[in-house]
């Protein structure tokens, strides 16, 4: 059983809370290039800002193209942030 999860907790506050507890640990690893957890949180919010400033908002669906890569993860969390819901 997973511990430090929430009842009802979403997967973006699940993975903020991982984000805090352990900001500077890899959590991605692609290419040449390693993703820290904050790293992963600060540029997921940015993505959903920018989503957010282009009018995406709750209820909305996110259709996500992506290879297997970092940026995949890093799309998916914008989008749920931004109260979207992602379509692979």
């Amino acid at each position: 059983m997973c511990t430090g999860i929430q009842p009802k907790q979403t997967i973006q506050d699940a993975f903020r809370a991982t984000a805090v507890a352990r900001g500077d640990q890899a959590a991605l690893l692609g290419g040449s290039s390693t993703w820290t957890f904050s790293r992963l949180d600060k540029a997921s919010d940015a993505a959903a800002a920018a989503l957010v400033r282009r009018g995406v908002g709750i209820g909305d669906r996110i259709g996500l193209y992506c290879p297997n890569a970092p940026e995949f993860v890093l799309s998916y969390l914008g989008i749920l942030k931004a109260g979207a819901t992602v379509v692979p």
